[in-house]
């Protein structure tokens, strides 16, 4: 399988911008990105959300465009132009024709270096995003985790605040806050510039030092003076819902914790997979939910393990149950090999068909230069998948799953659960 990566090349421009490519020759479009490796995590508790409010303002227009050019410029050549942030990261990406490349790098770097952040904006933005927050609250499958880690890791810490920030502290930012944030966070050494498909290297270096490099000139503005202090956030959540939505959580692992292999091996075997024991059992043998879930979340220096779901008020009890039982089977009984090699060929099957999207590519890309430093091959993942044994996903379950478990229920009729889900 060597022909799948080898055509990846890492430079760093003099200023320190790391420049990531994997060239595809056979491909007629090109997936790219300006990664920002800083996130929501790293704000302070009193501006709250400002990395996702500056996500949204560098497209109300720069020097060169408006707002209307912004969101036309790549649509108008059949390309697609967007941005997220997360807890260690922002990134802004496209996808695009090879015909257009320029036109996409021009319009990244256009972004992240000449954004007006005009006064007026910025208030109509606030609004939006007020909106967003508002919309995000009533939605408990949104918001759920979000409560989830909260607790797990404490309002203090940046990881447990939800990116979005809070209502207060939206409130309070201004454009003085923003200019200092990305004066401070926009900076060569925090940017990594990825590109996957039919760009070479060269070419890719070129438009960085071209459009990037010496553009990155944001400086000045104030901190905030507001002093904020998170509100509470409640375990056992009563509302008028039609379902209990209720999530597992327990502390889990760094991206950089090679056991993030056994990990994603226990996660399909839990309820990962259709076939999964907490699916099969829960869902198609007793139909008490439509769908159970779990899944890890890996980060730089913290990371956290989940199984999620929701279920009619009578049915949420019994559901606790059955998954506190799967799990004191894990931990005493371990899994089967079939389990073992099951969950592999999923894994590795996810993986393969992952390679075929050029943004999947990009993404996995990033995130292991953000987290780790360095590219991770497709061989390498192979090769650590097959090595887990069973006993190593045991050692692993009793590590995780062995701690006393943190449980978040909301919706109607919860409040009959609190002695259940506060006893370890």
């Amino acid at each position: 399988m060597k022909e799948i990566e080898e055509n990846i090349t890492i430079s760093q421009t003099e200023k320190g911008i790391k420049v990531i490519s994997e060239y595809i020759p056979w491909v007629h479009s090109v997936s790219m990105s300006i990664a920002i490796g800083k996130g929501s995590c790293y704000e302070d508790v009193n501006i709250a959300g400002i990395s996702h409010f500056i996500e949204h303002m560098l497209f109300k227009g720069t020097k060169k465009r408006s707002a209307r050019e912004i969101a036309s410029c790549l649509e108008e050549v059949g390309g697609y132009l967007n941005a997220e942030t997360g807890k260690e990261e922002t990134l802004y990406y496209s996808k695009v024709g090879k015909d257009y490349i320029e036109r996409a790098f021009d319009l990244l770097s256009d972004l992240v270096t000449n954004a007006t952040l005009k006064e007026e904006d910025i208030e109509k933005e606030r609004s939006v995003i007020l909106r967003e927050i508002a919309t995000y609250n009533d939605l408990p499958q949104e918001n759920l985790l979000d409560i989830a880690v909260c607790l797990l890791f404490g309002d203090n810490n940046g990881y447990g605040r939800p990116i979005v920030g809070y209502v207060d502290t939206v409130n309070e930012i201004r454009r003085d806050n923003i200019v200092r944030f990305i004066s401070e966070n926009y900076t060569h050494k925090n940017i990594i510039v990825a590109c996957v498909g039919n760009l070479e290297h060269k070419k890719l270096v070129e438009l960085v030092n071209e459009k990037l490099e010496n553009n990155l000139i944001w400086a000045g503005g104030e901190s905030s003076k507001v002093k904020f202090i998170p509100p509470p956030v409640k375990q056992i959540d009563e509302r008028r819902l039609e379902q209990q939505y209720i999530c597992f959580i327990w502390k889990g692992l760094k991206f950089s914790d090679e056991r993030r292999y056994a990990l994603i091996i226990l996660n399909a075997i839990i309820a990962g997979m259709v076939s999964s024991r907490l699916f099969q059992r829960v869902r198609e043998e007793l139909a008490l939910v439509y769908d159970i879930s779990s899944f890890p979340q890996f980060m730089r220096e913290s990371g956290f393990f989940a199984i999620m779901f929701a279920s009619n008020p009578e049915a949420g009890e019994k559901v606790i149950g059955i998954v506190r039982e799967e799990i004191s089977r894990l931990l005493s009984d371990g899994i089967t090999d079939e389990e073992l090699t099951r969950a592999k060929e999923y894994i590795k099957g996810g993986i393969m068909l992952g390679l075929e999207s050029t943004m999947n590519r990009l993404n996995r890309i990033i995130r292991a230069e953000l987290y780790l430093g360095r590219h991770i091959t497709f061989e390498e993942n192979i090769d650590r998948l097959n090595g887990v044994k069973k006993d190593d996903v045991l050692t692993l379950t009793r590590d995780i799953l062995g701690e006393s478990e943190l449980i978040v229920v909301v919706g109607p009729k919860v409040k009959k659960l609190a002695e259940l889900i506060k006893r370890n």
